[in-house]
C-alpha cells in the first residue's frame, strides 16, 4: 500500500496515515509479543530495513533486559567547627540494556509504507513467540572506576562548599 502522506481530505484537512496498529501495540501474551518500528529513508528498501530493525530493538528489550543499579552514600561531619556541620552526598548509578538476545522467526503481522515528499515512511508491527528464547544471561557491570570518578567530583564540590 502506498499512499501520500500529503493526501488531503474533504475538509482540506491533511490525513493522518499513522496506522491505527502502530499506536496502539496489541497486547502481550505468553504465546506472542510485539514491537512497532517506522523507517523514514529516500530508499524504499532502506526504510524497511530501519522500520524492521527499530521493531526487533523493541522485541530484544521485551524478551531480555537486564538492570542493575547501586546506590552509595557517603557522609561527612565536622563537630569541632562552629555548631557542627554535616554533609551527606548519595550517587546512584543504574544501566539498562540486553545483548544477544533471539529474535529469529519473528512475523510480519503489518507493515505500510507511505510517501513523505521525496522519502518513503514504513511502519512495521512484528510478533514473536517469546517461549524458549536464548538470551545473554552475562549482568550489566558498573565499572567501578565510574563510581569512583562521580565520587571524587562530588567530594570536589564538597570541599568547595
Amino acid at each position: 500500500k502506498l499512499t501520500s502522506l500529503n493526501a488531503i481530505d474533504k475538509d482540506g484537512q491533511r490525513e493522518d496515515m499513522i496506522p491505527n496498529w502502530y499506536i496502539n501495540v496489541p497486547s502481550d501474551g505468553e504465546e506472542k509479543i510485539y514491537g512497532s518500528g517506522s523507517g523514514l529513508s529516500s530508499d524504499l528498501q532502506f526504510s524497511i530495513d530501519k522500520a524492521v530493525h527499530q521493531a526487533k530493538v523493541v522485541l530484544g528489550d521485551k524478551i531480555s533486559n537486564e538492570v542493575s543499579a547501586e546506590l552509595k552514600t557517603y557522609m561527612s561531619d565536622n563537630s569541632q567547627v562552629g555548631n557542627g556541620i554535616t554533609v551527606e552526598e548519595t550517587q546512584k548509578v543504574s544501566k539498562s540494556g540486553f545483548k544477544n538476545v533471539d529474535i529469529s522467526k519473528y512475523d510480519i503481522t503489518n507493515k505500510e509504507v507511505y510517501k513523505e515528499d521525496d522519502k518513503f515512511r514504513t511502519y512495521i508491527l512484528l510478533e514473536i513467540d517469546p517461549r524458549g528464547r536464548r538470551s545473554s544471561k552475562a549482568a550489566v557491570v558498573i565499572k567501578q572506576s565510574d563510581i569512583d570518578d562521580a565520587q571524587a567530583e562530588s567530594r570536589k564540590a564538597l570541599g568547595k562548599l
